[in-house]
């Protein structure tokens, strides 16, 4: 009798120890399909794109950076991106042109008056917005468009930002 209870005990005992040597400080991974938002981006023309940005503007992200794969130019932003900031601008929120650092300010207003207008018709022959995720996720946000030099001294946008 007293062998099957000190049996039985040792067997707890074991089982207990490997219960314990099996559990892990191993984070619970997200549910299949579903990402956690990310701050930087980089833009591909597909909608997961947009399902992506939609994701992180609408988080706690202060800040979501949107890379690009090749160097665009500030009058060829592509259509995905133009319907997100003209989203930005219409809920509210403000679009602005940084140039870079070390570039010499134009003394002529017509200068950034001509890029400005450049990107307002471009953002004013869009399509209208079919779909509220832009204007949700876009509401609180402004977005700045980062311009650089590139290799052959051409203006191209280096990112675009929306902060909150």
């Amino acid at each position: 009798m007293k062998t099957k209870l000190v049996l039985r005990k040792t067997l707890e005992t074991l089982l207990v120890i490997l219960a314990v040597g099996c559990s892990s400080n191993v984070p619970l991974s997200t549910p299949a399909g579903f990402n956690l938002p990310e701050q930087q981006l980089t833009f591909v023309d597909l909608s997961k794109f947009d399902r992506e940005l939609g994701a992180a503007l609408s988080s706690d992200l202060k800040e979501v950076d949107v890379l690009f794969y090749e160097k665009v130019s500030p009058n060829k932003i592509p259509e995905r991106i133009q319907k997100w900031i003209s989203a930005v601008e219409n809920s509210g929120g403000n679009a602005r042109i940084e140039t870079p650092s070390n570039e010499p300010k134009p003394r002529s207003i017509f200068t950034v008056l001509s890029l400005l207008g450049s990107a307002y018709s471009a953002l004013k022959n869009l399509p209208p917005l079919k779909s509220e995720t832009f204007l949700t996720s876009a509401r609180g946000r402004d977005v700045v468009i980062h311009l650089a030099r590139g290799p052959m001294g051409e203006l191209v946008v280096d990112k675009i930002k929306f902060t909150k």
